[in-house]
């Protein structure tokens, strides 16, 4: 059986063997134009940051796992806000795993066993979800992105699960 990051480094090894230097030079090339963040708690430092979206202005969110809380930078790597602390109730965070923009700029952070839902600005609106394995349940979840509909796809309990906007449980496929 082969792993997931075996399977990674050969699907790697078969781009680049596939993939002629020519081709490379039209797609272009990139550079590293900004870094930011070093470690620590302070604002503008990040402690295993584990998941980055960026808005329609081009600002940057940052979950900032250790330090249970969101960043948000501009598109430069200024430091703007944060917000969050550790704990469990609304707007705290338990170890954020990921981040995600909807359509109408709203941020969604993966934390625990929910998924809460903040304006740009950081302030708390709703959240969804707890710990189980049920359908309106999330079980370790880790990503999160959305489709053109702004139904959410949530990675949880070895699977997918689909949610409306409103975080309504639509269907699941996928599991332990």
């Amino acid at each position: 059986m082969i792993g997931k990051y075996t399977l990674f480094i050969v699907v790697s090894l078969l781009a680049v063997l596939v993939c002629p230097p020519a081709l490379a030079s039209e797609i272009g090339e990139y550079e590293l134009v900004a870094t930011w963040g070093s470690l620590g708690a302070d604002d503008g430092r990040l402690n295993r940051p584990t998941g980055v979206a960026v808005d329609a202005e081009g600002n940057v969110y940052v979950a900032d796992c250790y330090n249970n809380r969101i960043q948000k930078f501009d598109s430069s790597g200024a430091f703007l806000m944060t917000w969050g602390s550790s704990g469990s109730g609304d707007g705290e965070m338990r170890y954020p795993d990921n981040i995600a923009l909807d359509a109408d700029g709203m941020v969604y952070v993966v934390d625990d066993s929910r998924i809460q839902v903040f304006d740009s600005n950081g302030t708390f609106l709703k959240k969804w979800g707890s710990y189980g394995s049920g359908d309106e349940q999330l079980q370790s979840p880790r990503s999160i992105a959305f489709d053109a509909d702004g139904n959410a796809y949530v990675i949880a309990g070895g699977g997918i699960k689909k949610f409306d906007s409103n975080g309504s449980f639509l269907t699941a496929w996928g599991g332990f």
